[in-house]
């Protein structure tokens, strides 16, 4: 599917987004201006969903890697998930994964490998660069979990295979080209429209 395809799919979108301290809420915004984005902290979940096409935890990181209580209450509303940055361990955690704090963090940018599961996610973004930022580490997934890239610090990104649950290290910012931030995101949310 091309940008400009996904762009009409896309405008008609609302998310809500759980900013875990310092969501990338501006970038997100730039890389996808047809999508309605409502923002809301944690301690302020609605009642009621009705109306949005999935749900967003994404922030960097402020000293705690996970919120696994959050990712439980998250799952209950039964709409699709993203986990991004620090969303990226809340949706892992959930999923029963083992994360491993990284205390040297590297500088400069990594490659992101998209595995065979994750090439429509990742089309057209060969190579694919990124900040080497991550602060905590996925080193292998249980059953019913896809790996869709990974880095040579270990998994990048993944998706439940049955439950719409996905999960992305990188924020957009973390992208060496705008390009790729922009149509890996694009691509992240078309999955809202899928489900």
């Amino acid at each position: 599917m091309t940008l400009a395809v996904l762009a009409d799919t896309l405008s008609m979108m609302r998310i809500l987004l759980i900013d875990l301290a310092t969501a990338p809420i501006d970038d997100l915004r730039v890389l996808l201006p047809k999508v309605e984005i409502k923002v809301i902290t944690a301690d302020a979940l609605p009642n009621d969903t009705e109306g949005y096409n999935g749900i967003v935890v994404a922030g960097t990181y402020d000293g705690q890697p996970f919120n696994k209580d959050l990712a439980s209450r998250l799952v209950e509303y039964g709409l699709p998930l993203l986990g991004i940055g620090a969303g990226f361990e809340t949706i892992c955690s959930q999923l029963g994964m083992d994360l491993s704090e990284v205390y040297e963090r590297g500088t400069g940018a990594g490659k992101l490998v998209p595995t065979d599961d994750g090439t429509k996610l990742f089309q057209g973004t060969d190579p694919l660069l990124v900040a080497k930022n991550e602060r905590w580490l996925v080193d292998e997934v249980p059953r019913g979990v896809q790996v869709l890239a990974r880095s040579d610090s270990g998994i990048e990104a993944v998706r439940h295979k049955q439950r719409p649950l996905t999960a992305l290290q990188q924020l957009p910012g973390d992208f060496t080209y705008v390009s790729d931030a922009k149509l890996v995101y694009a691509n992240l949310f078309g999955l809202f429209g899928k489900i």
